[in-house]
């Protein structure tokens, strides 16, 4: 079969298109044959075999067009080359009786090392660089070293921090975790089959410190994955994979407490005090099917995580959790200039640990929902329940007997909020996206309406989170919105502002009281109500009695103008 096109209406961007087939019996593949075009001036680099290898077709495969067209996209994606054509050798494509067909492969090979630098800026980020370095042909044989590393916060965090910081966004001011630089230090080693499998397999070593904005910092000091990229079908790879750390995740401590009622000091060191081995075995499958990358028009995509860790592959016993994610948009033309654009994500994870009906999950590993790629009426992770940090030292009253004494509140003032996250979260996006009439390929404007919610299976944080009959009804949160994205060189840069009718969640409120010379920092809770007795320790501070939740029964004071309801995002890169 062959196609042809001609344009014909460039205003209406029209086309005719032809094809034109040639029946015959169903064919296989007797032969490859290779032309390979060497830089100029420059031996060639990459054997026959070496191409053979890294096709997705071989000899005695059935014909099929499909395969072809994925044997090219492979080769254009291993950036070796910069000219590929795979195609049926021409005296293959005339009608006869022999079922074997020759395919051609014309290549023109690419530079082998590459260099990549760039540096920018971002809301939760400030300044941050990063550098790649690549050989694609480490060692021959289209072997691929790639050598990274990148660096945040910049700006902001200690012993980067310059014009006091008033560069960047004052959110970093509130999240306790963006005082220390995150970095990334990596390589990786990829191979473009192993033992002759239809399969790329790379093995990785690197360290990082990554934060999530007012939820967790995870520092690893090393580690390492290994991994498998296969594809099951057209369009369908499939990766499975293994890695292996060695680190720890800092947690607010209002999180461990309220969540899972690890609220003394020495409870809380347990799960985050010291660096402990981390083994997540985990599969991804994505079905990728749109007519743009970036900017879809029609088509579908659906994207499956599963994520596990266990003792037995080698993770601390308290470091065992199960997770699954699902993720799938839909894409289609309402007219000439208009998209309509859904999207529908569901995730769930249970601890194996302890002997609670919840389960401790890492905070990296716990759900959270809400900013730019999320629901874009809530601000970053800060849908679902909330914990409440107070900005003024509690009031103490000595009780009748010894010295015990109760914390309260002594104003409504706010430091910060805790994102809770959750074990089960649910978030549904639908879009109207309309071309700029002015600048149709440069500027398109969104109308959107957000929904969903996290929330925690088996025990009730704050709010009363959704139940299955309830959940679509009144369960989730919506937030209509309008949006503003330009495309640029490094992608869609995407303004949001989502209208939220929603107060702030009743919660718990506690006050992190800062460490003293020894590094004792007690937590207490204060809302309103609690009878938490705290107990004066051998270092004349005051500690609370674990084994008692502390209760959310603080309403935090919010304006409730139209103005204030107004949530202003900002992102680069495709929404969903």
């Amino acid at each position: 079969m062959a196609a042809g096109y001609t344009v014909y209406d460039t205003m209406a961007h029209r086309a005719r298109i032809t094809l034109d087939v040639i029946p015959g019996a169903r064919a296989r593949i007797g032969a490859i044959r290779v032309f390979d075009e060497p830089m100029p001036e420059a031996p060639r680099r990459l054997s026959d075999a070496t191409v053979l290898r890294l096709l997705d077709v071989r000899v005695g495969d059935w014909y099929s067009e499909h395969a072809l067209a994925d044997a090219q996209r492979d080769l254009y994606q291993s950036d070796l080359f910069r000219r590929v054509e795979v195609r049926l050798a021409p005296d293959s494509a005339q009608p006869k009786v022999d079922s074997l067909v020759t395919i051609d492969v014309s290549l023109a090979e690419n530079f082998v090392r590459q260099v990549d630098t760039e540096v920018g800026w971002a809301v939760l980020d400030c300044f941050k660089g990063r550098a790649l370095v690549v050989d694609k042909n480490f060692l021959g044989e289209a072997r691929r070293l790639e050598l990274t590393a990148q660096i945040s916060k910049v700006g902001h965090a200690e012993n980067t921090r310059f014009a006091d910081g008033k560069l960047c966004a004052s959110d970093m001011s509130q999240d306790p975790f963006s005082s220390r630089v995150n970095y990334f230090v990596g390589s990786t080693f990829r191979l473009p089959t192993l033992f002759g499998l239809r399969g790329s397999p790379a093995i990785s070593m690197y360290s990082e410190r990554r934060g999530e904005y007012q939820a967790f910092l995870r520092t690893t000091v090393v580690g390492g994955e290994a991994s498998l990229t296969r594809e099951l079908r057209h369009e369908l790879p499939l990766r499975l994979a293994y890695s292996l750390e060695f680190g720890r995740t800092d947690a607010q401590p209002a999180l461990l407490c309220a969540v899972f009622n690890r609220c003394d000091s020495e409870s809380r060191a347990l799960l985050t005090g010291r660096n402990r081995p981390l083994a997540v075995a985990s599969a991804h499958v994505d079905r990728l099917r749109t007519d743009n990358p970036l900017n879809p028009r029609s088509g579908t995509t659906l994207r499956l995580d599963l994520r596990g860790a266990g003792k037995e592959i080698g993770s601390d016993e308290d470091l065992q959790f199960i997770k699954g994610l699902a993720d799938g948009s839909y894409y289609r033309p309402v007219s000439r200039g208009v998209t309509f654009a859904a999207r529908l994500r569901l995730g769930s994870v249970r601890g194996r640990t302890f002997s609670d009906s919840v389960g401790f999950v890492p905070p990296e590993e716990r759900l959270y929902a809400g900013g730019a790629a999320s629901v874009r009426g809530f601000q970053q992770n800060e849908l679902g329940d909330l914990i409440y940090i107070a900005e003024d030292e509690p009031v103490d009253s000595v009780a009748s007997v010894g010295d015990t004494v109760y914390f309260g509140l002594s104003s409504d003032r706010l430091r910060r909020v805790v994102p809770v996250g959750g074990n089960s979260l649910l978030v549904a996006n639908l879009e109207l996206r309309m071309r700029s009439f002015f600048y149709p390929e440069l500027i398109q404007y969104t109308a959107f309406l957000d929904g969903g919610n996290v929330w925690q299976r088996s025990r009730r944080v704050g709010d009363t989170g959704p139940s299955i009959s309830n959940l679509f009804l009144k369960g989730l949160r919506w937030t209509p919105g309008l949006g503003v994205r330009v495309f640029t060189p490094v992608g869609p840069f995407q303004a949001n502002v989502g209208y939220n009718p929603y107060r702030r969640p009743a919660g718990a409120i506690f006050y992190d009281k800062a460490p003293n010379a020894q590094g004792f920092a007690p937590l207490y809770c204060v809302s309103p109500g609690n009878q938490i007795p705290a107990v004066k320790l051998a270092n004349g501070e005051y500690e609370q009695l674990s084994g008692s939740s502390c209760p959310a029964t603080y309403t935090p004071p919010e304006s409730r103008t139209f103005f204030s309801r107004l949530t202003f995002t900002f992102s680069i890169g495709p929404d969903f």
